[in-house]
């Protein structure tokens, strides 16, 4: 018999705000129907409670709109009452404040034999509890939490952790959605030019200052190739690598192309010959890193410059393992790898692979279903 998934979320999808947070929920979901899982997405659109798509409620009282603080209440009732759930089932809840609701809505599917986990997307997790109604609900997390935990059977994380709140717990990564499978990017060396590519929201993390100061040590020193650096993405930091990039006198060899999507990024991201992670994650002083973007440098088969400590490109031949520090990067040192790597592999078409294989949501909720089930 088939298994059925309800994913159920409170976040509001309606929001501009939640792009990535959909894009990732979509992905999941997507993944348990292509693991032939009965699959069904519970959540808010704008102030509608909805089911695939379908509203079942209105989480505002139609007499009073101000009722605001009982969303959550009025969510979990709604969804508890209006669905047809099957028993016997997974219950994949994306962690939310722990209140009165929760409690009772855990209670009547574990009545219906359902196996409960629980998403944690940062553990630990922070509460806000500025303002008197924060207080609140922050003080009645802490208490509901131990009753909360005695219906949940496993827990995911994102922390390569292996136990949260004495449960256990699937440490897995973000994952990315490899249909269609984009075009490869370039492989080998044209003109003695090799073209590096930088996708990003562009923050002090993703360091790019360190790239382009080296390649300002880079073109001082003997060389036999011509490397560009191209950044894509907007941001205030962007300002900051433009000044020093006309500081260093690099304006030939460092490309700003601003916002970029769709066709446009995809030329872009072809045309280039490695792909550049996030380079200054140290200064946000993590333990453990992951980042969607090396991944889907990865789908192009673009090899990457990486952070040492992500998890997923350990001893694989297509990452540069990148210092965890503030210093520069060695361009020289990154040519080398590069044609290192040209000479060993006839294509980048064993990268793609890797990055199917590895990093799709199907991998990755995979191992959820095999514990859950």
């Amino acid at each position: 018999m088939t298994k059925t998934v309800y994913y159920v979320t409170i976040r509001d999808l309606s929001k501009d705000r939640s792009l990535g947070v959909i894009k990732k929920i979509k992905g999941q979901l997507k993944a348990f129907k292509d693991l032939g899982v009965d699959a069904h997405l519970i959540s808010l659109y704008d102030e509608e409670v909805q089911i695939d798509g379908k509203t079942i409620g209105f989480t505002k009282h139609l007499r009073n709109r101000l009722v605001k603080q009982f969303k959550s209440s009025r969510f979990f009732k709604i969804t508890r009452n209006n669905v047809a759930w099957q028993s016997d089932s997974i219950l994949y809840l994306r962690f939310l404040k722990v209140n009165y609701s929760v409690i009772r809505f855990l209670r009547y599917l574990k009545r219906k034999k359902f196996t409960v986990v629980v998403e944690y997307p940062s553990y630990p997790y922070s509460v806000e509890d500025k303002g008197l109604k924060a207080k609140y609900y922050s003080l009645l997390d802490r208490i509901l939490k131990k009753t909360f935990n005695k219906h949940v059977d496993l827990t995911v994380n994102f922390n390569n952790l292996k136990i949260i709140e004495n449960k256990p717990s699937i440490p897995i990564s973000n994952g990315i959605q490899v249909k269609p499978l984009p075009n490869l990017s370039n492989w080998g060396i044209k003109n003695q030019e090799i073209h590096l590519i930088g996708v990003a929201n562009i923050s002090f993390w993703h360091g790019y200052d360190r790239i382009i100061k080296g390649l300002a040590e880079y073109y001082k020193s003997d060389h036999n190739s011509k490397v560009f650096f191209h950044v894509v993405g907007d941001s205030s930091e962007k300002k900051n690598l433009e000044k020093l990039v006309i500081k260093l006198k690099l304006e030939d060899h460092v490309i700003f192309h601003g916002f970029q999507s769709g066709t446009s990024l995809s030329r872009l991201i072809t045309q280039s010959n490695i792909g550049v992670g996030s380079l200054g994650l140290h200064r946000l002083k993590l333990d453990s890193t992951s980042t969607l973007k090396s991944k889907e440098y990865t789908l192009n088969g673009l090899p990457i410059l990486v952070d040492p400590k992500d998890p997923d490109f350990k001893n694989v031949d297509f990452a540069y393992l990148i210092s965890y520090d503030e210093s520069i990067i060695d361009i020289n040192d990154v040519v080398r790898f590069y044609k290192k790597l040209i000479s060993k592999n006839e294509n980048n078409q064993y990268i793609q692979d890797f990055a199917v294989k590895n990093f799709s949501w199907t991998a990755k909720m995979q191992e959820v279903l095999k514990f859950a089930s």
